[in-house]
């Protein structure tokens, strides 16, 4: 460091100035190129958003005014046809002629029950499976076996609305 205060001494005052006035310039350009430039791009750049923005605002809440009403309408009548997932499942079996194969039911955690059949045909298992689907009712854990008797299964599954 030294050396550069005993070379910086030697100098003639105008020297120095042009070497002050020359770093004061170069820092000054890196300044404008790197920071001022791209902040005001920026900036220009976010003005132009800010009217587009308050339309896709305006019109956000003109749809959510809309809605509203639609969601709540939606939303009573669906809770006024939620049947008990214990009536869905014998109300579905009984149609699909498997209430009889329905050994045992059994409530679980969370509106979820456990339902065990006994020497069930598989496919007509299936189809009661995609009855319940439509209704709501969602299948969460299956366990097939082989029955005793010809092509006949015992099921254990766990069901829940879906």
């Amino acid at each position: 460091m030294s050396a550069l205060q005993q070379y910086w001494r030697h100098l003639d005052a105008r020297e120095r100035i042009y070497i002050v006035v020359g770093v004061l310039s170069v820092v000054a350009i890196l300044f404008y190129a790197n920071i001022w430039a791209p902040w005001q791009d920026t900036l220009k750049h976010l003005r132009k958003q800010v009217p587009v923005q308050r339309q896709v605002v305006t019109n956000m809440e003109m749809m959510a005014a809309q809605i509203k009403p639609l969601l709540k309408k939606s939303l009573s009548s669906n809770n006024k046809s939620r049947k008990p997932v214990l009536t869905v499942i014998e109300s579905t079996a009984t149609a699909s002629k498997l209430r009889d194969a329905i050994k045992q039911m059994r409530p679980g955690e969370r509106d979820q029950y456990q339902v065990w059949l006994q020497d069930t045909d598989f496919d007509q298992w299936m189809r009661w499976i995609d009855s319940l689907r439509k209704a709501g009712i969602e299948v969460i854990s299956v366990s097939v076996s082989k029955a005793q008797e010809g092509s006949m299964v015992n099921i254990r599954m766990t069901v829940s609305r879906g």
